[in-house]
Protein backbone atom coordinates (compact mmCIF):
# COMPACT_ATOMS: atom_id res chain seq x y z
CA UNK A 1 0.00 0.00 0.00
CA UNK A 2 2.82 2.35 0.70
CA UNK A 3 4.11 2.11 -2.96
CA UNK A 4 0.67 3.02 -4.21
CA UNK A 5 0.02 5.84 -2.01
CA UNK A 6 3.63 7.04 -3.43
CA UNK A 7 2.45 6.41 -7.08
CA UNK A 8 -0.64 8.50 -6.20
CA UNK A 9 0.96 11.77 -4.58
CA UNK A 10 3.73 11.49 -7.57
CA UNK A 11 0.84 11.73 -10.11
CA UNK A 12 -1.14 14.03 -7.72
CA UNK A 13 2.10 16.42 -7.90
CA UNK A 14 3.04 15.86 -11.53
CA UNK A 15 -0.99 16.25 -13.08
CA UNK A 16 -1.22 19.73 -10.66
CA UNK A 17 1.89 21.30 -11.68
CA UNK A 18 1.50 19.74 -15.63
CA UNK A 19 -2.37 21.88 -14.90
CA UNK A 20 -0.64 25.07 -13.23
CA UNK A 21 2.10 25.50 -16.07
CA UNK A 22 0.00 25.02 -19.16
CA UNK A 23 -2.70 27.33 -17.72
CA UNK A 24 -0.30 30.39 -16.97
CA UNK A 25 0.95 29.83 -20.41
CA UNK A 26 -2.84 30.14 -21.72
CA UNK A 27 -3.39 33.01 -19.77
CA UNK A 28 -0.41 34.67 -21.09
CA UNK A 29 -1.02 33.53 -24.88
CA UNK A 30 -4.28 35.01 -24.52
CA UNK A 31 -3.34 38.46 -22.91
CA UNK A 32 -1.26 39.28 -25.54
CA UNK A 33 -3.86 38.58 -28.20
CA UNK A 34 -2.58 35.42 -29.76
CA UNK A 35 -4.80 33.10 -28.96
CA UNK A 36 -7.86 33.47 -31.45
CA UNK A 37 -7.78 33.35 -35.14
CA UNK A 38 -9.05 36.80 -36.76
CA UNK A 39 -12.42 36.96 -38.10
CA UNK A 40 -11.15 36.59 -41.72
CA UNK A 41 -9.52 33.58 -41.05
CA UNK A 42 -12.42 31.84 -38.97
CA UNK A 43 -15.47 33.38 -41.92
CA UNK A 44 -12.52 31.39 -44.56
CA UNK A 45 -11.66 28.62 -42.32
CA UNK A 46 -8.66 27.71 -41.10
CA UNK A 47 -7.34 25.29 -43.50
CA UNK A 48 -7.23 27.86 -46.42
CA UNK A 49 -6.30 30.76 -44.22
CA UNK A 50 -3.74 29.35 -42.46
CA UNK A 51 -2.33 26.46 -45.21
CA UNK A 52 -3.78 27.66 -48.44
CA UNK A 53 -5.19 24.51 -49.26
CA UNK A 54 -8.68 23.23 -48.51
CA UNK A 55 -8.73 20.23 -45.60
CA UNK A 56 -10.66 17.39 -47.44
CA UNK A 57 -10.36 18.44 -50.93
CA UNK A 58 -11.91 14.85 -52.67
CA UNK A 59 -15.17 15.64 -50.61
CA UNK A 60 -17.97 17.72 -51.95
CA UNK A 61 -20.99 17.93 -50.57
CA UNK A 62 -24.06 17.12 -53.10
CA UNK A 63 -25.96 20.44 -54.74
CA UNK A 64 -29.18 19.22 -52.55
CA UNK A 65 -27.29 19.07 -49.83
CA UNK A 66 -25.27 22.24 -49.96
CA UNK A 67 -26.64 25.28 -48.00
CA UNK A 68 -27.81 28.63 -49.57
CA UNK A 69 -24.63 30.47 -50.59
CA UNK A 70 -22.20 27.75 -50.29
CA UNK A 71 -21.11 27.53 -53.35
CA UNK A 72 -20.50 31.34 -53.72
CA UNK A 73 -18.65 31.21 -50.59
CA UNK A 74 -16.38 28.12 -51.46
CA UNK A 75 -15.64 30.45 -54.73
CA UNK A 76 -15.02 33.63 -52.54
CA UNK A 77 -12.91 31.61 -50.19
CA UNK A 78 -10.06 30.11 -52.91
CA UNK A 79 -10.34 33.72 -54.13
CA UNK A 80 -9.40 35.79 -51.04
CA UNK A 81 -12.72 37.60 -50.70
CA UNK A 82 -14.39 35.81 -47.64
CA UNK A 83 -15.74 39.33 -46.43
CA UNK A 84 -18.02 40.00 -49.22
CA UNK A 85 -19.36 36.40 -48.95
CA UNK A 86 -20.32 36.29 -45.46
CA UNK A 87 -23.58 38.58 -45.96
CA UNK A 88 -26.75 36.88 -46.52
CA UNK A 89 -27.37 35.93 -49.86
CA UNK A 90 -31.06 36.34 -51.74
CA UNK A 91 -31.91 33.77 -54.18
CA UNK A 92 -33.83 35.26 -56.74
Amino acid sequence: MTLLTAQLIGSAIVTSATFAISMAMMLAINAAGLLRVSQEGELQGLDLHEHGIPAYPEYALHNAATPQGGPQFVRDAYQGSVAASAAPVRQT
